[in-house]
């Protein structure tokens, strides 16, 4: 879990307690033994945010010619204080970070017989949100 520095406004001399359990996919916030979602809680302006960002749309490819192939997506919906500042891209054992919504990637002496993995996954200041994948053959 990764949690942020924020900002809390509280009473002089007064202590409130936070904690959080996190139990598979599920994250419960906890502010003074009150859940984070009680309206009391909430109606103080306490909120939590605690979802990953979902993972880039209609990711796709075309070839370009025989060793270099043209990746694009579409980002996926945020709120819009939380912004996607960029995008991971994973192809074998070779990490690219972009801020673009298209990548080229570019073999040298591509084996039209390997298979070719590669997941795009949108980045935000909280981290890096669900991958999306896909998988093509070089074509030469």
């Amino acid at each position: 879990i990764t949690l942020q520095p924020v900002s809390i406004n509280t009473t002089l001399n007064s202590t409130v307690v936070f904690s959080c359990e996190a139990v598979a996919n599920g994250l419960t916030v906890q502010v003074n033994n009150d859940s984070a979602t009680d309206t009391n809680v909430m109606d103080k302006g306490f909120s939590v945010s605690s979802s990953l960002l979902d993972s880039v749309i209609d990711l796709d490819y075309t070839f370009i010619n025989g060793s270099s192939v043209l990746l694009t997506w579409t980002a996926p919906y945020t709120l819009d204080n939380v912004p996607i500042t960029g995008y991971y891209i994973v192809k074998g054992l070779v990490n690219i970070t972009t801020t673009n919504k298209s990548i080229i990637l570019s073999a040298t002496n591509p084996d039209p017989c390997i298979l070719n993995n590669v997941s795009v996954s949108p980045i935000n200041d909280v981290g890096i949100g669900s991958s999306n994948n896909i998988s093509f053959y070089y074509e030469t």
